[in-house]
């Protein structure tokens, strides 16, 4: 049977896409093991239906401010370290990385063991929502590491068409990275009540737009707010989700008199 090492730089509790790539190798006789994070609460180990989690506990996590960028180093460090050394122990046949932050570690791993190594970029992490907070001289390293480590992997794998093409013109790759869409397992879902109409009492003949994640900088939540203007009386956008834009929005619904579409 072969062995899949997926590692993550998360405490991994509801992270659809990669339950779902986990279960449907499991299913189909692979032996996967998934490293993340340990916080309070969680199991170290737990089973999922067709894979393993370990929870990697860092000593340094709870000791080290967020703040300061060189003591979040140190915390990889010790991230870094524990995944190589399980790797040494559980010796997989492909090492699958989630996202920028752990190719270091899947570049260790595949010259330490020499299996195969996957990079799965959930997102263009380049121009993702989070990299304003580093500085531009970090950011640049970032991008760079990303690119050079990138290419030595045996395989990309990304979320969309859209993305898959610019990693392609950004990494100057020989292929074009796969796609494999997040999209959600098909359920069959009777609703008695509609919770939306009934909260913001929005009558049947509107039609409504739904935003939901996170409230915050680069992800368009401020263009489709300046759109409703635009658009027919008839649609109306609910915002589902919280954060640090979210008293801006409400203002700027009323700046643009559509509060009562928003």
């Amino acid at each position: 049977m072969k062995k899949v090492l997926m590692i993550v730089q998360n405490d991994f509790v509801n992270d659809s896409r990669i339950i779902k790539e986990a279960n449907t190798l499991g299913k189909n006789g692979y032996e996967v093991l998934v490293l993340a994070l340990y916080r309070e609460k969680l199991k170290k180990k737990e089973r999922f239906d067709f894979f393993d989690v370990e929870r990697i506990q860092l000593f340094t996590r709870d000791k080290l401010s967020n703040r300061i960028i060189y003591l979040q180093f140190i915390k990889y460090i010790e991230f870094y370290n524990k995944c190589v050394n399980r790797a040494k122990i559980f010796v997989p046949d492909i090492v699958h990385c989630h996202d920028m932050s752990t190719l270091p570690i899947g570049r260790k791993i595949q010259k330490t063991i020499g299996c195969k190594f996957i990079y799965d970029s959930h997102e263009l992490w380049s121009h993702s929502s989070g990299v304003s907070k580093y500085p531009s001289y970090l950011l640049k390293y970032r991008n760079n590491l990303e690119k050079r480590v990138a290419i030595k992997s045996d395989a990309i794998i990304t979320v969309s068409d859209s993305i898959a093409n610019k990693l392609e013109e950004q990494f100057s790759l020989d292929r074009k990275p796969i796609v494999n869409r997040n999209i959600p397992l098909k359920k069959d879902i009777k609703v008695k009540q509609n919770i939306f109409r009934n909260k913001f009492n929005i009558s049947a003949d509107k039609k409504i737009i739904l935003y939901q994640g996170g409230v915050s900088k680069g992800r368009g939540i401020e263009k489709t707010i300046e759109s409703i203007p635009l658009i027919d009386n008839n649609i109306v956008l609910v915002i589902l989700g919280n954060g640090v834009l979210t008293n801006n929005l409400k203002e700027l619904a009323i700046k643009l008199r559509v509060e009562d579409r928003v």
